[in-house]
């Protein structure tokens, strides 16, 4: 994924070198992150379609979380995936159907 993320932008990512002290390591998270950021400030549309995501992704996954509280504060079934689930005192009881 890396590579083609090079090859669509002209850019490369550093890789780790060396032995794998902690000092190292950060310093190679670190590098990443920043060539991050250089194509994100390079690509202005791609940082704003990429915020607009994880802003959509946030706005979809609040009610998911609204109705598990509700559910677990209530005790009343909350359905997951197709299971029904009762959430009590001693946490979940499941019941498929």
């Amino acid at each position: 994924m890396l590579k083609e993320c090079e090859d669509a932008f002209g850019l490369q990512f550093p890789r780790f070198q060396g032995e794998a002290t902690p000092v190292r390591v950060e310093e190679t998270y670190f590098d990443t992150l920043m060539t991050i950021r250089k194509l994100l400030e390079a690509h202005p549309k791609l940082a704003a379609w990429g915020g607009e995501r994880l802003a959509q992704s946030r706005r979809d996954s609040k009610p998911m979380r609204a109705n598990r509280a509700r559910g677990a504060a209530s005790g009343r079934a909350v359905h997951i995936q197709g299971a029904e689930h009762r959430l009590g005192p001693r946490g979940p009881a499941s019941q498929t159907g």
